[in-house]
């Protein structure tokens, strides 16, 4: 897969800088379009469920339930990652 392929990030953001170094590392936003695309209001396929600020802090499990109704509707990968204490993960969810 490539990060052409993701549909849907669900991207753990307990740090305002983590979705955007989230973007670049997964290659889903080249560094030189960071900025416009975090200020963009096109950016629907990140955190459509707002993230820990609507959520509450399970350390990405809500983005595990989120990206399972995403694909559920439609959504062919969803991308997921989670953090929990100096640990990270990610996972790739398809239909």
């Amino acid at each position: 897969m490539r990060p052409t392929d993701v549909d849907v990030a669900l991207l753990y953001d307990a740090y305002s800088w983590l979705v955007p170094r989230q973007l670049e590392d997964f290659g889903l936003v080249p560094r030189p379009d960071l900025g416009a695309y975090v200020l963009a209001r096109g950016h629907a396929g990140v955190n459509p469920h707002g993230g820990l600020l609507s959520e509450g802090y399970v350390h990405g499990l809500n983005n595990v339930a989120q990206a399972v109704r995403e694909v559920r509707g439609g959504a062919g990968v969803a991308l997921i990652t989670g953090f929990g204490g100096s640990y990270g993960s990610a996972a790739l969810l398809t239909p």
